[in-house]
Parts: structure tokens; sequence; C-alpha cells
């Protein structure tokens, strides 16, 4: 009896596999940004999505921790987690979701998002940690580069010098950077590369900062990636961003230097830029020249907050996916930090339900599944 437990409950597993490859795989996450971020921080920069993986990840762990009977249960209820989740993010448009909890939207500190750091053995000083940052992961043509080198749990008398060198991804050194060293609970070691220095320079746009540290005689090493690339194109200004059916019409101007299929997200904020309201996301094929994106914001979105404006529209990132023989997404920039939009009432606008059918079907195939596992 037992084994036919088992074996009923490995069937439902792999059919629960299965069905949330075709789920999670059918709809886009809410931030693009992600392939832009430094790849040391892949995990930190997520989106946020309540269908995400991490929630098969725990439903695999119940399999196999818990007992069968349990097992089964325990499935059950998770799928009906996804479910329910699923069913409360299809209530908006996957390009207009509100923002249920601030947390969703990550804003990097400097020298935060692009940052490696380990703890070392020291046979001096038991382990010696050691951080090699860049203020930024992805540069942009002209941009200073800006390194922190900082190694903690070492003593205040502790001999400590550091040498910086900016190299391909092949180890070939390209800059040598000066650094100054600081104390502030640990040694800082800062440094940085003139924009105008590296314009001179034919550089690869991939590169990496590797930092050799010596304390009290001791040797240690690590380094931290980055990209350094022209801009696939520039968000310059903001159109007439009006009403529109059920829509807040929000058009982005963009100078668009290459040609391709390009990714644009962006928040939207109160009119503080305290707190955040809608994700915005939106995806066009673009011609060179002047172009526009049009990113659309719901009024059922809207109406989570009851904020009818004016608002703020900032933390823009903008990517022009790989084409045949590309091995890479390139970054597109922003020449403005932040847009100001003017209040409109809701009553300018339709106050219709968003309904996705194919959404509608995701959801009852997770209630399905939900009801099978749990008998």
């Amino acid at each position: 009896m037992r084994n036919s437990t088992l074996l009923v409950l490995i069937t439902i597993f792999l059919i629960l596999t299965a069905g949330l490859f075709w789920l999670l795989n059918a709809d886009a996450t809410i931030d693009n940004s992600a392939e832009l971020s430094s790849p040391n921080n892949q995990a930190k920069n997520q989106a946020y999505d309540p269908s995400s993986a991490d929630v098969a990840t725990g439903m695999s762990l119940s399999v196999v921790e818990a007992p069968a009977d349990e097992a089964v249960f325990t499935l059950a209820s998770q799928i009906q987690d996804i479910a329910t989740a699923y069913s409360q993010s299809a209530q908006y448009p996957r390009g207009s979701q509100p923002v249920l909890n601030p947390e969703q939207v990550i804003v990097f500190s400097a020298f935060e998002e692009n940052a490696t750091s380990f703890e070392l053995d020291s046979n001096m000083h038991g382990q010696v940690q050691l951080s090699v940052a860049t203020k930024q992961y992805q540069h942009f043509s002209g941009d200073d580069i800006e390194v922190l080198v900082s190694v903690g749990k070492v003593p205040r008398t502790a001999s400590v010098d550091a040498i910086a060198i900016l190299s391909d991804i092949n180890g070939d050194a390209l800059f040598t950077l000066d650094l100054d060293t600081g104390f502030k609970q640990s040694w800082e070691l800062r440094g940085a590369i003139n924009g105008s220095d590296l314009a001179e320079l034919d550089l690869p746009p991939e590169l990496q900062i590797a930092a050799t540290v010596e304390v009290d005689g001791e040797v240690f090493f690590s380094s931290a990636a980055l990209k350094y690339n022209d801009p696939s194109a520039t968000i310059v200004g903001l159109g007439n961003a009006n009403p529109n059916a059920e829509y807040l019409d929000l058009p982005l101007k963009i100078d668009v230097h290459d040609a391709g299929y390009y990714f644009l997200s962006a928040v939207l904020f109160d009119a503080n830029g305290k707190a955040p309201l809608v994700q915005l996301q939106e995806e066009a094929r673009l011609r060179v020249g002047d172009q526009e994106i049009v990113l659309k914001a719901h009024i059922q979105a809207l109406k989570v907050s009851a904020n009818e404006g004016p608002y703020m529209l900032k933390h823009f990132s903008l990517r022009r996916g790989a084409e045949d023989g590309e091995l890479y997404d390139s970054a597109g920039n922003s020449a403005i930090e932040a847009l100001h939009i003017e209040a409109f009432s809701f009553e300018r606008y339709e106050d219709k339900a968003y309904v996705d059918p194919l959404a509608q079907e995701r959801e009852a195939f997770l209630r399905r599944l939900s009801s099978v596992s749990g008998n």
C-alpha cells in the first residue's frame, strides 16, 4: 500500500513539474533587468514572482522528507497556494503589476550590486574577509570605473597593502589602479579609472577587477566582473502621458543606436518617489533613430494603492535582446533619472477588470491538480 501511494505521489509530482514548467515559461517575470544585473548577485536581484520555482523547490523537499501520506497533503496544499498566488497576479496584465510588497522593488546602494565577498583562511588571523566591488555592474563608454576593496577581520595594527588591475576575462591586464586606504571598522581601499583614460583603450565588453591584497605578509586574491560598452539605446524623455480606456499610457521616447528587439521596464512611484505603486514592462522591435515604447498602467493596478497621482516614474531598465549569431543581450541607458506624471482622476479611465482567458485556464489546471493530489 505504501509503495502504491509513493508511486501515485511520484506520478503527481512529475505531472506537476511539467505543468509548472508550462505555466512559468508562459509568462515573463516583471523585472527584465535581471539578465543585466551582476552575475555575482543574480539570486539577490531576482524579480518577485508568486509562481516562481522557489515554491516548486519547496514542494520537492516535502516529497523527499515527509512521510508519503503527509507529503500528498502538503503537496496539495502547496499547489493550492500557487493557484491562489497565480490568481491574484493574473488580475492584472503582466506588464502592469501592483507592488503589494515594497521589497519587490530592489534598489542597490553604490558598491552593493556588484560585489564579491569571501572569508579566506589565514595562518596569521584565522580568517580574513576580502570583498571586491565596483560602484555598479553595467558601465557605459565614458563612465568612470570606481572600485572598493575591503579587508575585514584583521586588527588595526595589521599591515595591509593591495593592488587592483582592470583586465579582460582571460586575465590580460589593461589598467592598474592606485588605491587609497582608509579605516571604517575594516580596511577600505578605494580607486577609480577615469572614463577619459579608458576612451583610449580598445576594451572588450566583458571585464573584471582583479585585486591582490597582502595582509601581514600573506597574499589573498579575489575579483569582480563588470560590463563596459556603448549603450544600445537611450531613454531621452516622455511623450504625452494620458488615460487611454482602462490604461494610463506612458510613452517613453528612445534614441535607438542599434536596431533590435527591446525590453523596457520601470516602476511607478507616488509623487515623492518613496512608495512604489506599479511595476511596468513592455517590449517592442525598434528601428534606429527616434522611437517610442508605451508603458501602460492598468486602472485596476492603480486602484490597489488608491493613488490618483501625481506620480514619479523611475528605475528604468532597457535592454536589447541578442539576435541570431549574437552571444549577449546589450544594455541601454537613460539620460533621465526620473519623470514626473500629472494626476488624473480615476473617473477618466474605463473601469474594466482585466481578464486573461489563458491565465484562467492555467489556474483551473492548478486547482484540478491540487484536487487530484489531495485524494
